[in-house]
């Protein structure tokens, strides 16, 4: 829900333009230089994921506009129709139109990282370790699901590479589909962890019959 909220503020502030057909399938990013055939410097458009990965990204050419606290690095442009037809690109008016609330809710988080999640999810743990304190024999602060998931969010982002953005890393770990389950030894659901030892844990998304997306282990060590 907050991505959703985040997205829809940035859109409506913005006027990002998608393409009937082709608005479930890009994201929307702003150019930071002159690309023939996509846009020109300042100009926000709808492109693939793989675009903005391999060709845009890698060069500081452009910037992510869907994700939490996106915002342009350049003032927004809106290109001449004669520098359209000079790029080689055509403006479909009669196929555009303003996101509305309802295309926001639709959107699939799948869909809006793309291959960005692969790479996310390949770069989850598989072992988690906290140093912990104990007070009458439990844990002095027990460790929830949220602090479990606020502590893969920072372990993946550390992880990046220079020209990976952490935008992506927030995004992943904000959507309100991804399920973390922890459990005992017995594999018994538990909310909380109050004694220190070996715990497995497992990410499910739940658009798609929980369906698993990564299992791993968390160890608990007392000080």
């Amino acid at each position: 829900m907050f991505v959703t909220r985040a997205i829809q503020g940035r859109i409506t502030r913005f006027g990002v333009r998608y393409s009937a057909i082709s608005k479930r399938k890009r994201i929307p990013v702003q150019l930071l230089k002159d690309f023939p055939t996509i846009g020109v410097k300042g100009q926000i458009v709808q492109v693939k994921p793989s675009v903005m990965i391999n060709r845009l990204h890698p060069k500081n050419g452009a910037v992510y506009m869907h994700l939490p606290d996106s915002k342009p690095k350049i003032p927004v442009v809106e290109p001449k129709e004669s520098d359209l037809v000079s790029m080689g690109l055509e403006q479909e008016k009669n196929e555009s139109q303003t996101l509305t609330l309802d295309d926001l809710i639709s959107f699939d988080l799948n869909q809006l990282l793309g291959s960005e999640r692969d790479a996310i999810i390949a770069k989850l743990p598989r072992r988690v370790l906290f140093r912990a304190e104990k007070s009458n024999n439990k844990l002095r602060n027990p460790i929830s699901g949220n602090r479990v998931l606020m502590t893969l969010n920072r372990m993946v982002a550390q992880g990046l590479k220079q020209n990976e953005d952490p935008d992506q890393v927030n995004a992943f770990f904000a959507d309100s589909h991804l399920k973390l389950d922890i459990l005992d030894q017995e594999e018994n659901h538990i909310d909380y962890i109050h004694e220190d030892g070996i715990y497995s844990a497992q990410l499910t998304d739940l658009r798609d019959g929980e369906k698993l997306v990564h299992r791993f282990t968390i160890g608990v060590n007392v000080n």
